[in-house]
């Protein structure tokens, strides 16, 4: 389907998934490793085009860099996703009442292979799940640094070791989404 959103004050057309292309995804989508590619439709949160896009950009220049090192992507998985296990995690029904917050949290982290960096969890904008040349499952967990990283957000992002990008080239403004959404600067 196609919308128009409006990214930097100006109209764009994107394209976004029916509900009748997902269920056609979703009925031929085969599991890679236990854990199938999930598809989203719609467009759920205009306000934030302009970063999913950026978003994407991050995928593409990862997934070039793991190509180039001979590995083959096999899933990626949106920080929706990873906030909706937490969640679904926290919220079970089976949760011993005598179970922290904390306690959750490390054991989710663990489960998920999440860093947990001075008592925060931290998520990934994309986690890139690929087999290695040799054979090997690894993931890539990236993130987008905007504008409004605080230093201790920038600081658990590093710590975590996600690849990091920024936008970039939007005329000497750094960080944010730029007016030229297709520069981005690998930071880490």
């Amino acid at each position: 389907q196609l919308r128009t959103v409006e990214v930097n004050r100006e109209p764009i057309a994107v394209v976004v998934l029916t509900r009748g292309g997902k269920q056609l995804l979703d009925a031929h989508r085969e599991p890679t490793n236990g854990r199938a590619q999930e598809f989203h439709a719609g467009l759920v949160k205009p306000r934030e085009i302009a970063h999913d896009s950026q978003v994407y950009r991050l995928f593409q220049a990862e997934a070039a860099r793991i190509d180039a090192e001979g590995g083959r992507v096999e899933r990626i998985v949106l920080d929706y996703e990873l906030k909706r296990d937490y969640q679904r995690f926290l919220n079970r029904t089976d949760r011993p009442p005598d179970r922290s917050r904390e306690d959750d949290m490390v054991a989710f982290a663990a489960d998920a292979k999440l860093p947990v960096v001075d008592g925060h969890l931290e998520l990934p904008d994309l986690r890139i799940e690929y087999e290695t040349a040799d054979g090997r499952m690894e993931y890539r967990d990236v993130e987008l640094v905007t504008e409004h990283y605080s230093r201790s957000q920038l600081a658990g992002k590093n710590a975590a070791g996600f690849a990091m990008y920024r936008a970039a080239g939007a005329g000497g403004r750094r960080g944010g989404t730029p007016l030229d959404p297709h520069h981005l600067e690998r930071l880490s």
